[in-house]
């Protein structure tokens, strides 16, 4: 981190075989040099999250919403320019359970399934206008095949691998490189853009920082464990997609298939996204009024647990994208 700091401070100044300005390399002892300049630092113990996951509390997040409030009146932040993004995971071979017409003579109420194949993350990004950013998908893989999509497959929709499907520092940037930072610039006419993600360590390297501050994009972090009861695509969408995304596979496994191929799968999820990903569900839950984000002021208790009743306009349990049988 401390490098990328002093490379940026640099940046403009030095030019290509022109070294105007040159740090010398950091010691050994620079951190222990560092925090005795500092007096306002300390080190502490870092406790376990498992240790402090403690339900969050309306205050905490009256005190978001609060901040949230004064960066979008601050600068200026335009509703079609405030952005939320995260990241999901799917296992292939899984379905969530649904409902279907049975025999009722017949005792046995299960339909087997092919089990974990692998995993799949999808990064995806929404707007409060209504808009989305077309998702990166990360399958299980050392290299990358091209046969994983179909040939007519979607081309503003980025596919990628790694060794364990997850996503990494890599795949962030490349995101916000190729994705975001592309397909939100127009609109955003030279403003800021406000980015709303949760505090996953690919959204916080000296890389992914560095480059939304040299991009006017204000990146505002969740507070832990919150994302839940706060974050659009986590309270709702991502849910629905998974529903929706069964009933597409389901059929495959009905005629007796012992495996998903990725293809079909990745097509199943294409055809799911066109139905959730919609003006009318994304702006569902995230709601806006007059360019500002008000604190939320009532709860269902002081402690929160599942979704809080948000004055902002994020809704309850009660009603959830895909609830609706038109698509």
């Amino acid at each position: 981190m401390a490098e990328a700091i002093r490379k940026r401070r640099v940046k403009g100044v030095n030019e290509d075989g022109i070294i105007l300005v040159d740090y010398e390399a950091l010691g050994k002892r620079w951190l222990d040099r560092f925090k005795k300049r500092q007096w306002n630092l300390s080190t502490e113990r870092v406790e376990k999250i498992e240790a402090v996951r403690n339900a969050i509390t309306a205050e905490e997040l009256e005190k978001w919403f609060i901040e949230l409030d004064r960066v979008v009146r601050d600068f200026n932040i335009l509703p079609e320019s405030m952005y939320n993004m995260d990241e999901t995971g799917f296992n292939i071979g899984d379905f969530e359970a649904r409902q279907c017409i049975v025999d009722t003579t017949v005792n046995c109420r299960y339909q087997a399934q092919p089990g974990r194949q692998e995993w799949v993350t999808s990064i995806e990004c929404i707007s409060v206008d209504g808009s989305s950013i077309p998702p990166t998908i990360i399958f299980t893989g050392e290299n990358f095949v091209k046969a994983w999509h179909s040939t007519n497959f979607d081309p503003t929709w980025k596919v990628s691998n790694s060794s364990k499907g997850w996503t990494s520092n890599e795949h962030a940037m490349m995101w916000l490189r190729q994705c975001f930072k592309p397909r939100t610039r127009d609109k955003a006419d030279g403003r800021h853009r406000l980015l709303i993600c949760d505090g996953h360590d690919s959204h916080s390297t000296a890389d992914f920082l560095g480059h939304c501050i040299e991009h006017k994009i204000l990146l505002f972090l969740l507070i832990p464990h919150s994302s839940h009861i706060v974050q659009p695509l986590d309270a709702g969408i991502f849910q629905a997609v998974k529903l929706r995304l069964s009933g597409y596979v389901a059929p495959t496994l009905d005629l007796g298939a012992t495996k998903i191929p990725k293809v079909e799968w990745l097509e199943a999820l294409r055809n799911t996204q066109r139905c959730l990903f919609n003006p009318k569900h994304q702006i569902m839950f995230f709601k806006y009024g007059d360019l500002s984000i008000q604190p939320c002021k009532r709860y269902q208790s002081d402690s929160v647990k599942g979704y809080g009743r948000l004055e902002a306009g994020y809704i309850t349990r009660s009603s959830r994208p895909g609830d609706d049988r038109s698509c």
